[in-house]
């Protein structure tokens, strides 16, 4: 497999993703402080260049399991998918970036002598679109860092590589469109990560 390559195609991704939210931060800073009956028009703009499409969700997982495809192979991971949406419409490039994170980071945290599972799945629910990533690692413990869960550069385990931002990332590209991420979690038994997508509406909501 051509490694470097994939990992090209990822940068351009994230970098993607950077230039977006560089462009939504200040939208939004203009949208804030322009008159009321400006706003809403404003709004829509910004939303109308997102560039929704319909995201073939099995295509998209191969894609992320081959640029890992070197970890899977060294950790012996078995991966299972379950997904009851082919089709997800949603900005593709946050869509790659999300799952990207959340398989990159599983792979990441792994427990020493224990076969890797990962399990990766989609369905509707209440109108949402629901997309989660469990793995078997060391997990977190949520009681001692649940408010602390999202915050930037935030690592909870020392000796491995993720370097905290994943979550962080993840969370605020969720929220740009009023999803919303929950975690699920236990010390030496994993984690589980449930992204609610919401494709329809745009947010003007903060980051934290």
């Amino acid at each position: 497999m051509k490694t470097g390559h994939a990992n090209d195609r990822w940068q351009a991704v994230a970098d993607a993703i950077e230039e977006w939210l560089l462009h939504r931060q200040a939208a939004t800073v203009s949208i804030l402080s322009a008159p009321h009956d400006k706003k809403e028009k404003m709004k829509s703009q910004v939303y109308k260049q997102s560039s929704f499409s319909d995201c073939g969700s099995e295509l998209m997982s191969r894609q992320v399991w081959s640029v890992h495809s070197p970890q899977i192979v060294e950790e012996n991971a078995h991966v299972t998918s379950t997904l009851a949406l082919p089709i997800i419409n949603y900005v593709k490039v946050y869509l790659e970036n999300i799952l990207f994170n959340l398989i990159d980071d599983a792979m990441m945290c792994t427990r020493t002598g224990m076969s890797t599972e990962l399990t990766v799945c989609t369905w509707k629910e209440e109108g949402r679109i629901v997309w989660v990533v469990e793995d078997n690692g060391i997990g977190i413990d949520l009681k001692k860092h649940q408010e602390q869960l999202f915050r930037y550069k935030k690592k909870f385990h020392r000796g491995y590589e993720s370097n905290g931002t994943s979550p962080y990332k993840i969370r605020n590209q969720v929220r740009t469109f009023a999803g919303n991420i929950e975690v699920k979690s236990e010390i030496e038994k994993g984690s589980s990560f449930y992204v609610y997508f919401n494709n329809r509406e745009y947010t003007l909501q903060q980051d934290e």
